[in-house]
């Protein structure tokens, strides 16, 4: 079979929206066998709520959910269903939050159509990544830093590959920002 694949086009590679600049999407971009990923890249949040906080974005630029093609949406679905099973058979997770935001008022800030998955363990970051999404909707949010990205990708790669999770390598939990 051969494997349609969509490349970003020329609109969305001059841009200014970090989703659609190709150093933006290779920093943290996921590689993963799940998924086909046709129409989708999974990446690594730059500003993480907790350390399993995944953004699954359109190769296409749409400024938002209302202007995704239904075979984009499908996917973007499929690429959450299939790392929702992964998180299912690997860890001991608590809750899967999945999020988008539409329009200013509910805090987009990325005039890109993307969706949130964010892990929690347990109940104490299901607080935390609660508190930590209001700070980021009033703009108090860092991005970690290039070393920190490279490394998370690169395990969260590794992982979705058959290797160990990121929460076993050492020390990681006490490194999060």
């Amino acid at each position: 079979l051969k494997k349609e694949i969509v490349e970003p086009s020329e609109e969305k590679r001059e841009s200014k929206d970090p989703f659609c600049s190709d150093a933006v999407i290779e920093g943290q971009k996921i590689e993963s066998n799940i998924a086909d990923q046709k129409f989708t890249y999974l990446l690594y949040d730059s500003k993480p709520i907790v350390l399993d906080h995944f953004l699954i974005v359109t190769k296409q630029h749409h400024d938002d959910f209302l202007s995704v093609d239904r075979k984009e949406y499908m996917e973007v679905i499929q690429v959450i269903q299939d790392l929702f099973t992964r998180f299912q058979k690997s860890t001991n997770f608590g809750n899967m939050y999945l999020y988008h935001k539409l329009g200013r008022r509910a805090g987009q800030t990325v005039k890109h159509f993307h969706t949130h998955a964010v892990v929690t363990q347990d109940k104490i970051q299901d607080f935390w990544g609660r508190c930590k999404i209001l700070l980021r909707m009033v703009g108090l949010s860092y991005p970690i830093s290039a070393e920190k990205m490279k490394e998370r990708t690169q395990q969260y790669s590794n992982w979705l590959s058959g290797g160990d999770h990121p929460s076993t390598a050492r020390g990681l939990r006490e490194k999060l920002a």
